[in-house]
């Protein structure tokens, strides 16, 4: 299971690193202003994971309350 859960990682995190390079081929009319690099993109993607996981979290906070409630 480890083994299938680091080659997916290592394949999506090898695509989002290639997108800034193919990006400019599927869309040529893209101006350079909104070009990202590799390590940025994967900056932006490692954020919006960890605000996802945060509402999340709060989510589950507030569910719980009920069974806590003063």
């Amino acid at each position: 299971v480890l083994s299938r859960i680091t080659v997916l990682g290592s394949v999506a995190l090898a695509f989002i690193a290639v997108m800034p390079h193919v990006m400019p081929l599927i869309w040529p009319d893209l101006p350079s202003s909104m070009a990202l690099g590799g390590t940025g993109m994967i900056i932006v993607v490692g954020v919006a994971i960890e605000t996802v996981r945060q509402v999340q979290g709060l989510i589950t906070q507030k569910s719980y309350k009920k069974y806590y409630e003063d």
